[in-house]
C-alpha cells in the first residue's frame, strides 16, 4: 500500500498555537505511526506558508489522489488537513474514502484501513461535534477575557447592559429582591415568604429569566431560591464571575445596603436547626430482611424512646404503639428464628449420620435425583452431534440443485440417470463416513467431555445413527425431485409419514414403557415404511429404470456401511486401551483411515469411482 503524507503549518482550530517547528514535529509523528503499523512514506505533500489560506500542497495531493499516484493518505491532525473541517472531510469522508483511498490521523489513533464505512461516518460527526464545542468554549473565555458579558451571566434582579460590559438594574425583578429582603427582616419564614410571591403570581427567577416570555408553567417560589437570593453578595453591588477557573470581580449597582444585608445573614444564622434523631443503640438485625408472606410488603422496626420495646410493622408513623396499627412483637419474629434455625440443624445432623452410615443408600438417591437431568443432556448430546452433521452435509447438496436442474432441463433420462448415480455415490460415501465414525466415537468423545455417567447406552447410538443415515442418504433423491417438481407427488407421502412416526411413538412409548428409544425406533418405522420407497419409486420412475436396480444398490450401500461402523465400533471401543486424549485422537485417525481406504478397495474398479478419481487427478496436474 502506497502512503503519503500532509503537513500544514497553521491549524483550522480556533486557539491552537503553530509553532516554527510543526512541519518536522508533524512529520515525526506521521513517520512513528506508520512505522508501528508496518507501513513507509512514498511521498511528503505540505503547506509551510504561515498564512490560513495557503493550499498549494493541499491542492496538488488532491490532484494526485484523484488520478491514483498512492492508496492512503496520513496526516498529524484532521485540523491541519485543508484550510478548514469542511474541506477535510469532503477529501478524506466524500472523494478519497468511497474510491478507495484510505486515510489515517495520529493525533487520534484512527486508521480508515480497519474500520468499516459507519466508523469513518461517526468519526467525522464527532469531529464536526469538538470543532462546534472548542470554537464556542473559545468564544466564551475570548468574551470572558475581554469583558464581555453574555446571556448565561445573566443575573436575577439586572439586565446587560447595551455594550454588554456592565450590568445594570431591571426594575421589576430588582423589586422584587427588594421586598424578599424586607419581608424576612420583618419576620417572616423562607415558607411564607415564598407562599406570599405565589399568591401574588410574581414570576419565579427561572421564569423571569427564561428567553421565551409565553412560559405557562406554575410560578412557584422554592425555598432554596428565595434563601440564595438572601445569601448572595451580588445584592449589596459585590459580583464575581467564574470561568474555566478563572476569576473577575465587577461592580454591580446595590440593590439592598449592606446593613440590610449583614442583619439578614445573623438571622439565617441564628435559624434554630432540628436536633438530629438520636440513634438507637439496639440495632435493627434483620433491616431488608424481614417481609410479609401475603403482599410481600417488607417489616419496619421500630423501637420505643427508651429502647425498652422493639416491633416490626408496616406502619412508617409509629402510631402501632398506640394500637393504630398491627404489628408483631421483635420476640416473636425471634423466637421463629431461632426454632427454625434448630430444625434446619438438627436435619444438618442427620443428614451427616446419613452419609456416614450407609454411603450405597445415599449413592442410589443420587442417581435417582440426577437421571433425569443425565437423560436431558443425553438428548441434548445426540441432538448436538446430529444437526452439525444434517446441516454440513445438506448444504452441500442444496448447492448442487441449480446444476441438477440445468441437467434436468437439458440432457436425456440416461444421462441424467448416470449422474444421478455419480452423486449417490459421493452422497453415499458421505453419509456412510460420517454415521459410522459418530457410532464409533461418539461415546469415547462423551467419556472425555462430561463423564461416563453422562453415556448413550449403545442402542441409542445405533438407532441414532441408523436415523441419521436414513436421513442423510435421501439428500441425492430429494435434490433431483425438488428439481422434478414433485411436491404433489410427495405430499400423500408426508401426511402418510406424519401418521405412523406419531402412532408407532406412541405406541413405543406409551404401553412399551421404551422411552426415548421408543421414539427415535418411531422415526426409523415411518422412515422404511414411506420415504425408504415412495421417493426412489417417483425418481426411477422418471428415469425408465427398474426399482429393483435401488433396492441392489442401497442394499450395497447399507451393508458396506454395517461392516465399517461394526468394525470400527469394535477397534474403538475394546481394542485400542489406550485413554484420554491421545488414545481419543488415535481413534479419530485410524476410524479415517480405515472407513476410507476399506471404501477406495471396493470401489475401486467400479465407474464411479473412476470418475471421481480422474476429476481428482486432473486437479492435482494444474
Amino acid at each position: 500500500m502506497r502512503w503519503v503524507s500532509y503537513t500544514r503549518s497553521i491549524s483550522s482550530r480556533i486557539g491552537e498555537e503553530n509553532p516554527a517547528n510543526t512541519i518536522a514535529e508533524q512529520n515525526a509523528n506521521i513517520e512513528q505511526y506508520l512505522k508501528n503499523k508496518g507501513y513507509r512514506i512514498s511521498e511528503k505533500y505540505s503547506d509551510r506558508k504561515r498564512s490560513a489560506e495557503a493550499a498549494d500542497g493541499f491542492d496538488r495531493m488532491v490532484q494526485d489522489g484523484m488520478t491514483q499516484k498512492f492508496d492512503a493518505v496520513a496526516v498529524d491532525s484532521i485540523f491541519r488537513f485543508g484550510k478548514t473541517l469542511p474541506f477535510a472531510i469532503e477529501v478524506l469522508q466524500k472523494t478519497f474514502y468511497p474510491v478507495g483511498i484510505q486515510f489515517a490521523v495520529v493525533e487520534d489513533d484512527f486508521c480508515s484501513t480497519d474500520r468499516t464505512a459507519d466508523e469513518v461516518e461517526q468519526y467525522f460527526k464527532e469531529k464536526v461535534i469538538e470543532k462546534i464545542r472548542f470554537e464556542f468554549m473559545a468564544s466564551r473565555q475570548d468574551s470572558f477575557e475581554k469583558g464581555v458579558l453574555t446571556h448565561r451571566q445573566a443575573k436575577y434582579g439586572y439586565d446587560i447592559s447595551e455594550d454588554r460590559r456592565s450590568f445594570v438594574l431591571d426594575s421589576e425583578s430588582a423589586y422584587i429582591v427588594k421586598l424578599i429582603f424586607q419581608m424576612y427582616l420583618e419576620g417572616m419564614t423562607l415558607q411564607e415568604i415564598g407562599a406570599a410571591l405565589d399568591a401574588q403570581n410574581v414570576p419565579s427567577p427561572q421564569i423571569q429569566m427564561t428567553r421565551n416570555k409565553k412560559v405557562t408553567r406554575k410560578t412557584k417560589w422554592p425555598v432554596t431560591t428565595i434563601r440564595s437570593i438572601l445569601v448572595n453578595p451580588l445584592y449589596i453591588g459585590k459580583l464575581t464571575l467564574k470561568l474555566s477557573g478563572a476569576e473577575k470581580k465587577m461592580e454591580v449597582p446595590p440593590i439592598v445596603s449592606e446593613e440590610d444585608f449583614q442583619k439578614v445573614q445573623e438571622r439565617i444564622n441564628d435559624s434554630v436547626k432540628l436536633p438530629a434523631p438520636k440513634r438507637r443503640s439496639t440495632p435493627n438485625i434483620l433491616i431488608k430482611k424481614i417481609y410479609d408472606r401475603a403482599s410481600g410488603e417488607r417489616l419496619l422496626c421500630r423501637t420505643t424512646e427508651d429502647e425498652t420495646r422493639q416491633i416490626y410493622s408496616f406502619d412508617r408513623k409509629c402510631k402501632c404503639f398506640s394500637g393504630k396499627a398491627p404489628y408483631i412483637e421483635s420476640t416473636e419474629v425471634f423466637d421463629v428464628i431461632r426454632f427454625s434455625l434448630k430444625t434446619a440443624q438438627e436435619q444438618a445432623r442427620y443428614i451427616g449420620r446419613l452419609l456416614e452410615s450407609d454411603k450405597d443408600e445415599v449413592k442410589r438417591c443420587q442417581n435417582i435425583a440426577l437421571n433425569p437431568y443425565r437423560e436431558q443432556a443425553r438428548t441434548l448430546m445426540d441432538t448436538l452431534f446430529t444437526t452439525i452433521l444434517r446441516t454440513i452435509l445438506s448444504k452441500i447438496f442444496e448447492a448442487l440443485t441449480g446444476s441438477v436442474g440445468n441437467l434436468v432441463a437439458l440432457e436425456s433420462n440416461d444421462r441424467v440417470y448416470k449422474t444421478f448415480r455419480k452423486i449417490w455415490f459421493v452422497n453415499f460415501w458421505l453419509v456412510s463416513f460420517s454415521c459410522a465414525a459418530l457410532f464409533a466415537l461418539v461415546n469415547p468423545f462423551i467419556t472425555l467431555w462430561v463423564g461416563e455417567s453422562y453415556l448413550l447406552e449403545e442402542k441409542v447410538v445405533f438407532i441414532v445413527c441408523l436415523n441419521l443415515y436414513m436421513r442423510l442418504i435421501r439428500n441425492t433423491f430429494l435434490t433431483f425431485n425438488d428439481t422434478y417438481g414433485m411436491f404433489k407427488q410427495l405430499k400423500p407421502k408426508c401426511i402418510a409419514e406424519a401418521i405412523i412416526n406419531l402412532t408407532v411413538s406412541l405406541l413405543f412409548v406409551g404401553p412399551m414403557k421404551m422411552g426415548i428409544y421408543g421414539v427415535l425406533l418411531g422415526t426409523f418405522v415411518s422412515n422404511i415404511t414411506t420415504n425408504f420407497w415412495y421417493e426412489p419409486y417417483l425418481l426411477f420412475k422418471k428415469f425408465g429404470v427398474s426399482l429393483k436396480k435401488y433396492f441392489l444398490l442401497f442394499g450395497e450401500y447399507i451393508l458396506l456401511t454395517a461392516i465399517s461402523a461394526g468394525t470400527m465400533f469394535w477397534i474403538c471401543n475394546y481394542v485400542i486401551a489406550l485413554s484420554g486424549w491421545i488414545g481419543f485422537f488415535l481413534k479419530v485417525a485410524v476410524t479415517c483411515i480405515c472407513i476410507n481406504l476399506f471404501y477406495i478397495v471396493v470401489f475401486a474398479r467400479t465407474d464411479e469411482f473412476k470418475y471421481f478419481l480422474g476429476i481428482v487427478k486432473a486437479k492435482i496436474k494444474r
